[in-house]
Order: structure tokens, then sequence, then C-alpha cells
């Protein structure tokens, strides 16, 4: 637009200035003094236009340079959005990285934690099994199954709670304790009623002993009890 505003001035510019018809009269001296006038007439005119394209021009320049300096204060902060965009891209690469290898942990864990949770209840089902023989056994399953409830409800836990690491590898490994002792009783308690059941196998029931019991009926036979100095060591 600013363009062509002066290029219209330089065209008018470049026209020759008519020159103004003077009217005749009666009065009128000779040509040389309408030729004066007529000088001066037109160099008024060129002046007149030349100063006022000076000033459509500077106007013009000074609407250019607050353009220009209007289009570098934008770059300049296109730029500033451009590095900030770049810096938050990073970040977000970052992240998505991170949330990757975490989001991998975790179905790791959720792996073993139900490797673990199959095991228990296998265990426990085991476990459950009365045994006629044996009752001490019984009593140590039943003290087993509380802490297998808790098990089972720590392992329900451990599902809801599965985005916290540290927690769930401290609870994973007192599953696999607890599995272990599990085993542990269960083959204890096996190998005992194996025992228990090839002993009274192998032990006939005429083996048994029966020891006479001394009759003591009459006092005469009782042994003396009294219990004297020299058995306790008193001296006089």
């Amino acid at each position: 637009m600013v363009r062509k505003r002066i290029g219209d001035m330089l065209r008018e510019e470049a026209k020759p200035v008519a020159r103004e018809e003077l009217p005749v009269t009666a009065e009128t001296n000779d040509k040389q003094e309408n030729g004066e006038v007529n000088e001066q007439l037109q160099s008024m005119n060129i002046s007149a236009t030349t100063s006022k394209i000076s000033t459509e021009v500077e106007t013009a320049v000074d609407e250019l340079k607050k353009l220009l300096e209007t289009a570098q204060k934008t770059e300049t902060s296109l730029q500033g959005q451009i590095a900030d965009l770049k810096s938050q891209l990073q970040e977000q690469k970052k992240l998505t990285k991170e949330l990757q290898t975490q989001a991998s942990h975790d179905k790791q864990l959720k792996t073993q934690l139900e490797e673990a949770k199959e095991t228990i209840l296998k265990l426990a089902e085991v476990s459950s099994k009365p045994t006629a023989t044996e009752t001490s056994l019984q009593a140590q399953i039943a003290e087993l199954k509380p802490q297998l409830q808790e098990q089972k409800k720590l392992i329900k836990e451990l599902q809801t709670q599965a985005s916290h690491d540290q927690q769930l590898k401290t609870q994973l490994e007192e599953a696999k304790e607890t599995i272990l002792k599990l085993a542990e009783v269960s083959s204890k308690a096996t190998a005992k009623v194996s025992a228990a059941k090839k002993q009274s196998s192998l032990v006939p029931a005429k083996s048994i002993r029966t020891e006479k019991l001394p009759n003591y009926s009459d006092p005469s036979e009782r042994p003396n009890t009294t219990i004297t100095n020299k058995d306790i060591g008193w001296f006089d």
C-alpha cells in the first residue's frame, strides 16, 4: 500500500505542470508581463507539489519503519515461542520414555504376583486337608490359615497398588517367604504322616511290654522314704 502511494506521487511529479490561463481583459499591458506572471505561478505550483510529495514520502518512511519494528518484534516473539515448544517437546519425549519403562516394569511385577497367588492357593488347598493321625499338624494348619487369609488380602491390595514399585517388591518378597514356609510345613506334615503310618504298620501288638507294678498294699512292704540328717548332709 505504501509503495503504491509513493509510485503515484512520483508519477504526478513527472507530469508537466499545467499553466493556468489568465483572463484576457482590455487592461492587459503586453505579452512580457503575461510571461512573467506565468513563470511565477509555475514556480509556486512546483514548490507546493514538491513539498507535498516530500511530506508524504516522510510519512510513508515512518510507516515503513514502524512496520519493520513490528515485524522484528513479532519475529523475536515467534522465535521464543519456537524455543519453548522445542523444550516442551523434549520433556514430553523424556516423560513418554519413562512411562513406557514404568509400564513394562509394572507388567513384570503383575505377572510375578499372579504366579505367587496361584502357588499360595495350591499350597493352601494341600494344607487345608485334615489328617486324622497327626493332631499337631492340624494345629499347625489351623495357625497357617489366618496367615493365608492375610496373604490373600495382601494380594488383593497389591493388585490395587500395582503402580507403587517399591511396595510391590516388598510385599512380593513376603509372599515368597510365606510360600516357602507353607511348602516346608506341608513337606514336614507329609513326612510325619508317612513315618507314623510306617511305624504303626511295623510294630506288632504283642510286642508291647507290660511290666508288673509293685504291690504296696501291705505297709510292711513299702520302702522307707524318711529323709535323715545324713541324707541332707546335716551335722551337729
